[in-house]
């Protein structure tokens, strides 16, 4: 197992992001609409799995219950 510090640990999704544009990217073709819908996919499936990991670890079960309350609460609400 290797062993990083938290720090190297948080870069490590940026890392792969941008190895992967240095070095895939430049050889797709955007004018193939296979590749597009590739990256759309990935990202969706991303989003997909950034809001299942929001809803379900970070957010306070729905109650009425201050917890809940200012955790479910948007900042844009408040401007």
């Amino acid at each position: 197992m290797l062993l990083v510090s938290p720090l190297v640990a948080a870069f490590a999704g940026v890392a792969l992001i941008i190895g992967l544009w240095l070095t895939v990217f430049p050889f797709l073709n955007p004018m193939k609409w296979y590749w597009r819908a590739l990256l759309l996919a990935t990202a969706a499936l991303l989003s997909w799995r950034y809001m299942a990991w929001r809803f379900t670890e970070t957010l306070a079960p729905l109650d009425w219950t201050a917890d809940a309350l200012f955790s479910w609460d948007s900042p844009s609400s408040k401007l």
